[in-house]
Order: C-alpha cells, then structure tokens, then sequence
C-alpha cells in the first residue's frame, strides 16, 4: 500500500449512527470524529473525538467524565488511569486547557497552538500528518484506514486514512510561555509494549496486533516531535493510591459554589493553616466556627476541600487527608513528584 491510497477525507456527508462499543474504523466513526476535530475547539467548546461513554469506548474500558470546572465543560476519560491522570494535571496549576481524544492530522495541518489565543505571538511548527510520518518511518502499512463510498450513488468505495487520537494533549502555563505537552496513558509500564486487549476479546493477540501497536505509538510520538511537542507516558501505577483517592475527593465539590460568606471562609482556612502547622485537626476549626458562625459541617468540610485542591491549603497528599487527623504540611508538589510529565525534553 503506497501513500497515495490514503487519501485525506474531508467533511464527511455520512449521516451514519455510530455502532455500538465498536471501536473499530467505519465510516460512521470516521464522519463523527472529523465533525467534532477538524478543527478541534478550544474550551468549553472542545468534544474530544471519542466520548467517555458505554456507546462509544471500548467494551473492557471503564469510561467517564467529571464536570471540570478550570475548562467550564465534561472532561471525558477511557478509565482510571486517564482520570488519574487528568486529575494530577489539573492540581499542578499548569494546565488551562486540555485536549483529550484529539485527533492526530492525517494530512498538512497547522499545530496545536496555532489558534490558541494564549499563545499567539509564540512561534509554531505545522504536521505533516500522520500518513507521511507513517511513510517516512515505514510504518504506512499499519496507519488505519477505512473504505468508504467514493461517490453518493455509484457503488463504489474507496479507502481512506483513519485518524489517530491520543489521550491527553496538555496546554501547559510556564513563565517563559505556553507549552503543549502529550501525555500517553496506561495502568502500568508494560502496557505501552501490547495492544490494548478490549480491541480482541474473543482470540488471542497476535505478533502482528503487537506490530500494529507499536507502529501507532511511533507516529504518534514522531508526529508530536515534529512540531516540538514531547510525548510522556504516563502510568497509573506511579501515582501513589493516596495521592489519587485524594485527588479524586478533592475534586468533587470544586464545580460547587461556595456556601460560606467569602469572609468567614477565609478565616476558617486561615485558622486550619495556623492550626495545621500547629499539629492541630481541621474538624475542631470546623466545630469552633460552627458553633461561633452557624451554617453546617458539610459547608466547611467543602470549603475545606476547594481550598486544598486550589492549593490555598497546601498539604501532603501522599498521605490520608482527614478531617478529624492532623494536616500533614506539602512537601513535594506534583510537579516535583513528576518533573517529566510537565517538563520533558524532545
């Protein structure tokens, strides 16, 4: 197969409905994926190609979404890890816009910066897409593809290159600018080196499945590094349980708004500050305001949250956060625990 038998598609007319937990190339997919990415929008516009949804993620996934409150819409996950992950991303303070699900440019597009508004004036590489770069390291043979009709009524089909998406395309706030950072996710290191089983519940992986992965993961990191893009893997067994229970607590009320008056919030946490370095429990604040102020334990306990996650309060999330224990103070940010995630080099 030569690199002219993938042919970029456009706009497609396919008014197919999207099949069920097939996760496969099809014409309906195809035309669902090129409606939400080309182009891809930016905040609480932005719809990742695949839906953490049952109807569209893989049979073996466990997909989802949380309301995100930093992007004003549903950030959608293929399972735990990539919640995770998300999760750890959002704390650092870094990332104010994330692309989950982006679609890879098959063909010459302009990059991922390109129309980001934060980023204008910053200089900025375009792809080559995904069918050069799988030509150039030949691989062209295991870039996805997909027929589909060549013209309405004639009968006739062509085949068509079928997009790669990738799981958590960040837009990271440094001082020296904006940085897009790609992050590649799995449960554990070993993953990266198999297919993903849930594509073959009912036969056994082959050499060739393995070929097929591996092809994949090397477009994707080459057509990332060409427009100065690193690409990290990233893995669920690194993040420490704790961190993401906590993570994942903490998160919960942040779309919520705040029932304390802003006042009596801000000398309720000033307290547990002060009381955390003191070795003290964050629940005899809660009881002491509560008694002095009125409102409830849970407008304290969710205030108390927010402020931790929002990095107000800033504590050890390694360990059980816990109302009626002591506040262990921080002593490494996530960033410090993960440098390469937010950091890497090309």
């Amino acid at each position: 197969m030569g690199a002219k038998a993938l042919p970029a598609l456009g706009k497609s007319p396919f008014g197919l409905p999207m099949p069920r937990n097939d996760t496969r190339p099809s014409p309906a997919r195809l035309a669902t994926i090129l409606s939400r990415q080309d182009p891809p929008a930016w905040g609480s516009d932005y719809l990742p190609g695949q839906l953490g949804t049952k109807e569209e993620a893989p049979d073996a996934s466990r997909p989802g979404t949380f309301t995100c409150a930093e992007l004003g819409r549903d950030v959608h996950y293929m399972g735990t890890p990539e919640r995770a992950a998300q999760l750890v991303g959002f704390y650092s303070g870094m990332a104010k816009e994330l692309h989950e699900g982006r679609m890879i440019p098959r063909t010459p597009t302009p990059g991922p910066l390109t129309n980001y508004k934060p980023a204008i004036g910053q200089p900025v590489l375009g792809f080559s897409g995904t069918i050069e770069v799988a030509d150039r390291l030949g691989c062209l043979k295991w870039h996805p593809t997909v027929k589909v009709p060549d013209k309405e009524g004639s009968g006739k089909q062509k085949t068509v290159a079928y997009p790669l998406l990738g799981d958590l395309l960040w837009f990271f706030h440094t001082g020296d600018g904006i940085r897009a950072v790609n992050w590649t996710v799995k449960d554990v290191p070993e993953a990266f080196d198999r297919p993903f089983a849930g594509q073959w519940p009912q036969k056994p992986v082959t050499a060739e499945d393995v070929d097929a992965a591996s092809a994949r993961s090397l477009i994707e990191a080459e057509a990332y590094q060409e427009v100065d893009i690193p690409t990290v893997k990233v893995t669920l067994e690194e993040i420490p349980k704790t961190l993401r229970n906590n993570l994942l607590a903490l998160y919960k009320p942040v779309p919520h708004a705040c029932r304390l008056d802003p006042g009596l919030r801000k000398d309720f946490i000033d307290e547990v500050r002060v009381r955390t370095q003191q070795g003290g429990r964050p629940l005899d604040v809660m009881l002491h305001h509560l008694r002095q102020y009125g409102w409830t334990m849970t407008d304290y306990h969710m205030a108390l949250l927010r402020a931790i996650w929002t990095r107000e309060l800033k504590v050890d999330l390694t360990r059980a956060v816990c109302v009626d224990a002591p506040l262990q103070p921080e002593r490494k940010t996530v960033i410090e625990m993960f440098p390469n995630w937010f950091s890497p080099k090309l």
